[in-house]
């Protein structure tokens, strides 16, 4: 065997021995947006998309639907509501759904169950509404890049929809938000870690604030920004500029 093949055959035993026993994570770019999905807690585990100008008003499907890209062991097992199993919760989007207005077909992927969690109601319509608020307003002004997803805290446990749709419900869940020029270069980024509960109202925004590089060992995400934004923590969420079109 000559030095190549001998490097090539290191090079893949050892590549392979860093893989987990059982590959529980799988990806699915979407055209539009790109999910990773534990298949483990039938759950995704983290969403990317980027964002420019609006350019639409596609209405959302009135139905949540299974995704047809991924395996079903992977997914949840009901497209039920979350409120029909155990009050108080939202079907939760990851990847906003009015954030895809742009397309009927980015829309509808965005109503794929892959792209749901159980979501506080007050927290789904409040602290995390805002979030999407933000970006949909900033979004006219410059690029933005959005990552987050959820955050299942060691001895927190929730069993609510283990049975009726195979997920556990995260306790916190992440997002951040990367402001870009024309060329990717990053001008701003801003992240939160947010409670799953009744107490994150829009109100509340700025309590759950976070550097990126507290996300980033919060999460073991690597969160693409340069370091000198990455323990920046800013005294206030991103303003809505006046005027927003939030629709």
């Amino acid at each position: 065997m000559n030095k190549q093949a001998l490097l090539i055959c290191g090079f893949i035993l050892s590549f392979v021995a860093t893989l987990p026993a059982k590959a529980a994570v799988v990806s699915h770019n979407y055209s539009y947006f790109k999910l990773w999905i534990d298949c483990n807690k039938r759950s995704a585990v983290k969403f990317d998309y980027l964002l420019w100008a609006d350019s639409g008003n596609q209405s959302r499907p009135s139905a949540f639907t299974t995704d047809p890209y991924i395996s079903a062991s992977c997914q949840q097992k009901s497209t039920k509501s979350y409120e029909s199993v155990h009050s108080g919760y939202d079907r939760g989007h990851m990847v906003a759904s009015n954030h895809m207005d742009f397309s009927a077909t980015a829309i509808k992927r965005a109503n794929y169950m892959t792209n749901i969690l159980p979501q506080v109601s007050q927290m789904n319509q409040g602290a995390w509404l805002k979030t999407e608020e933000i970006t949909e307003c900033y979004r006219e002004y410059t690029d933005i890049r959005v990552l987050g997803g959820p955050v299942w805290s060691a001895g927190v446990k929730n069993n609510y929809f283990l049975s009726s749709h195979g997920t556990p419900t995260p306790n916190k869940y992440w997002k951040v938000l990367i402001k870009q020029d024309y060329y990717g270069n990053v001008i701003d980024a801003i992240g939160w870690i947010i409670n799953n509960d009744t107490a994150a109202t829009k109100s509340k925004l700025d309590n759950y604030l976070k550097s990126i590089n507290a996300i980033e060992s919060a999460t073991g995400e690597s969160i693409p920004v340069p370091s000198s934004f990455k323990y920046m923590v800013p005294s206030k969420s991103w303003s809505l500029p006046s005027g927003c079109d939030l629709s």
